[in-house]
Formats: C-alpha cells, structure tokens, sequence
C-alpha cells in the first residue's frame, strides 16, 4: 500500500469547466460530520441512543499569497453568491512547482461537491510570507 504525501492532495475548483488547483497550498482538511438525535424507549435501560439525521461537509484550504490574481480569485468567488464545484484531490507526481492549471488528479482519493466560499482570512507576519486561508461551507452532498 502507497501512503498519500500531503503535497499530493490538493484543493480545486472548477472554472469554465477547468479543475484549477488553489495556487502554493501550505494545507487542507475536509471535516464531515452527522448531526444526531436521541432516541430510545423503555426497553433501553439507562444507556443513550442515538441516530443519525442530517449530514454536512466544509474543506479548509491555507495558501501562499502570489503576484498573479487567478481569474476569479477568491475574493471574487466569496462575494458570489453562487456555489463552485469544489474537489479534494491526490495528483499526480510533479517535479517541483507547477502552474495551478498543470496538476492532474490521479484518482487515489477523491472527494467532489458543490460549496459557498464562505470565509477568507489574509495573514501576514513581519519577515513571513503572507498566507490566505480560506473555508468552502459544502451545500449538498459529496
């Protein structure tokens, strides 16, 4: 079994029907989760049950700030009220850095949807490069 490097699962989006990478990624998570109800009768004793009722996704991105503005940039897309379709994705080997247009899924891992851009956070540290975080709320399912 091949273990998956962090360097090659990565952030998209879909633009004109082209997967672009968010550009210089320093890290991404997806969290999902399951919103729960108690339920139970007589019959249970005193333990608790539980089932699962609704479900819900949102994927954290954190990227080096660049001199180039992507078209639409974040910023565009966060103003938008429209959702994208998002992807977290393993790619394929690339020797170095490599435009955000040049990654290639590989089909490893792969989760697809459809998500708000919903926060946007700049950072920047005296003598540090400046970093944008961004969080993608999912609407619908994976």
């Amino acid at each position: 079994m091949k273990k998956v490097r962090a360097n090659d699962l990565i952030v998209m989006y879909k633009v004109s029907g082209v997967w672009k990478a968010i550009a210089f990624a320093t890290s991404c998570e997806i969290d999902i989760s399951a919103d729960v109800v108690k339920v139970g009768s007589p019959d249970k004793g005193k333990w608790k049950n539980y089932k699962k009722r609704k479900k819900t996704w949102k994927i954290s991105t954190a990227h080096l700030m660049a001199n180039t503005k992507d078209n639409p940039d974040l910023f565009e897309l966060l103003e938008s009220d429209d959702p994208i379709q998002v992807c977290l994705s393993t790619v394929e080997a690339h020797p170095g850095i490599i435009s955000h247009t040049e990654y290639k899924q590989d089909g490893r891992y792969q989760l697809t949807g459809s998500a708000l851009v919903v926060r946007l956070t700049v950072t920047a540290r005296k003598g540090d490069m400046v970093t944008m975080s961004a969080e993608l709320q999912g609407n619908g399912s994976l």
